[in-house]
């Protein structure tokens, strides 16, 4: 009973649709193409992308099972703001409280 059966013509349509065509390029150039465009490329890559586009160039990737096996992950320096994040123009979760009604 759980299962539905429909005709697969019911679902064709009667003409192909209209489609931009496609570009090919050869597999190694596709290939270049990914590895020179794969990853957070913008400003740059970071190091993690950076490795795994050299591993895979070398043909030494691998899958790991710790960030330790690779010399550790990259560091993310926290941006300055140039505002207190709550400056007393948001409600801050103690505020809320001391306002609520008892």
């Amino acid at each position: 009973m759980g299962y539905y059966y429909f005709d697969r013509r019911a679902l064709e349509a009667a003409e192909p649709f209209p489609a931009a065509p496609v570009a090919t390029e050869p597999a190694q150039v596709a290939y270049e193409h990914v590895l020179k465009d794969a990853g957070a490329t913008l400003p740059k890559r970071d190091s993690v992308d950076e490795r795994i586009i050299h591993e895979t160039r070398e043909g030494t990737g691998h899958i790991i099972n710790w960030i330790k096996e690779v010399g550790g992950g990259p560091i993310f320096h926290q941006p300055q703001y140039p505002f207190k994040r709550n400056s007393g123009t948001s409600a801050s979760p103690k505020s809320v409280i001391e306002r609520s009604p008892t």
